[in-house]
């Protein structure tokens, strides 16, 4: 760590989100299908950044829901 810098420290997570991500390993760049319980939809990805871009809509969606 760089002198000057914050130290930034979580004390604790209130909630986590579960999912369940599935990748084909075959395939370039990232592609697959994440999984978000209770409804468990299909959430077909192709790249890291829709990859990213769903993560952020289920992340956001759980803080909504708060």
């Amino acid at each position: 760590m760089r002198a000057g810098l914050p130290r930034i420290t979580i004390a604790h997570m209130p909630s986590t989100i579960r999912l369940q991500l599935e990748l084909d390993p075959a395939l370039d760049p990232i592609g697959g299908i994440v999984r978000h319980p209770p409804t468990g939809a299909p959430m077909p990805f192709a790249g890291w950044l829709q990859l990213t871009e769903i993560l952020e809509a289920i992340r956001r969606a759980g803080a909504e829901a708060q």
